[in-house]
């Protein structure tokens, strides 16, 4: 039988003792999981906390309209409100106001035509389009604008005349 020797040399010729080597506990490399698990639950904790519950995509509160409200929607007019304006014989401005077919010469005739249609249909949102004839400037154009804006019109718009 072959004997183990107790000593052994290394490359710088020194003895070592293979009890020695023998009696030493591996080192563990492996991490320690008590300081892992307390963080993991403090983080878990921080987003529960600052976590702010909101209403899902695509999920969009929606309330059915009362039926006084289809009453109103019925009496409004589908087609829009049509002030055309052009320039008379004599150079004068003439405006025309389809829903009403009323022809006015002023400003301020235009504004009590306006609210006239405002109050027999009782809302704001009838649509208006400010229709220039060939013969109105821009100005006159701009001023109907204003005066449908002044009449509480809330859509209001700029378009092409009827031919």
């Amino acid at each position: 039988m072959e004997s183990v020797p107790l000593t052994s040399t290394n490359a710088h010729g020194r003895h070592r003792s293979l009890r020695k080597r023998r009696g030493r506990a591996k080192v563990k490399l492996q991490p320690e999981l008590t300081p892992m698990i307390d963080v993991t639950f403090l983080l878990l904790l921080f987003f529960l906390l600052t976590m702010r519950f909101q209403q899902a995509e695509g999920q969009l509160p929606a309330d059915l309209p009362r039926p006084e409200a289809a009453a109103v929607a019925a009496t409004v007019p589908l087609e829009p409100v049509r002030v055309t304006l052009g320039v008379d014989d004599a150079g004068a401005l003439a405006i025309h106001i389809s829903q009403v077919d009323v022809s006015v010469e002023t400003w301020d005739q235009l504004h009590a035509a306006l609210v006239q249609v405002r109050d027999r249909f009782d809302s704001d949102e009838i649509p208006i389009i400010v229709a220039p004839g060939p013969q109105a400037s821009w100005e006159q154009a701009l001023n109907a604008y204003n005066e449908a804006r002044r009449a509480r019109f809330r859509n209001i718009a700029f378009g092409e005349t009827a031919p």
